[in-house]
């Protein structure tokens, strides 16, 4: 009870204001230059421009644990493109196999070789250093191998041709959905124990460097509009599966 008590305790509060975002452009990439659209001053639309109010000459950082949790947007969208093509297999449907194969990739490049690699490197030893929820970060890790185990199937596999070998759909639709059930708690936990519990290990100067690492590999490997870069791979993805326009996604009776 102890540790899940504490756990709450370090969740973060700050917000990024719009109006700083134009009164200092270098680090209107929420700090995480890789992480935010970058838009010049002279390219911002009116509505931008016109923000109201005073504000002060300084930015609010973007905790690093912030970072994860976009990331794990990107993972949860990649999900529903998982869940869909699970639903048209189940139903003996066709549905765009190629797309699948795409997703995949965003899983592999962004998912698994980057954001586990930043939990693995600098989020899983604080809480092992601090004996905390040591049997958690152990089970996370274990599932990061696994996750990478079936996006290798599920990569192979999703490739139109392959999809005619007996076996093979079925071996895809067993590897898609045993992906889903291992990586919709997995982020769950992450986001609701994991991360807010790492802002209570660190000091505040450690919180901030490890910011500032995160932004610097992000960088390094996607450049400054990097993250929207890979958001728009995703939403490309997901009008190909015809799941990207909400409204259409409402029940019957309450459309």
């Amino acid at each position: 009870m102890l540790e899940m008590e504490r756990s709450q305790q370090y969740i973060p509060t700050r917000r990024f204001a719009v109006a700083d975002q134009l009164r200092n452009p270098r680090r209107a990439f929420f700090r995480h230059g890789w992480a935010f659209l970058a838009l010049p001053l002279a390219g911002c639309s009116s509505a931008l421009l016109s923000t109201p109010g005073p504000r002060e000459e300084k930015t609010a950082d973007i905790l690093p644990t912030e970072y994860l949790m976009y990331e794990h947007g990107i993972l949860s969208r990649v999900l529903l493109i998982y869940e869909e093509s699970l639903r048209r297999m189940g139903e003996g449907r066709d549905f765009p196999v190629d797309s699948l194969a795409s997703a995949s990739k965003i899983v592999r490049n962004f998912i698994e070789d980057f954001h586990q690699k930043l939990e693995e490197e600098f989020v899983f030893p604080r809480f092992r250093k601090e004996r905390r929820f040591v049997e958690t970060v152990n089970a996370l890790e274990l599932q990061h191998k696994a996750g990478r185990k079936l996006t290798d199937t599920i990569t192979r596999l999703a490739a139109a041709r392959d999809l005619e070998v007996p076996g093979n759909r079925l071996e895809l639709a067993r590897s898609v959905e045993q992906f889903v059930r291992l990586y919709r708690p997995h982020a769950a936990r992450e986001d609701t124990v994991v991360f807010p519990a790492l802002r209570g290990l660190v000091t505040p100067r450690e919180f901030r460097l490890m910011g500032e690492e995160f932004e610097k590999r992000g960088e390094e490997l996607y450049g400054y509009t990097g993250f929207y870069r890979v958001v728009d791979q995703v939403a490309g993805l997901e009008r190909k599966f015809g799941i990207f326009n909400l409204a259409e996604l409402l029940p019957e009776q309450a459309s």
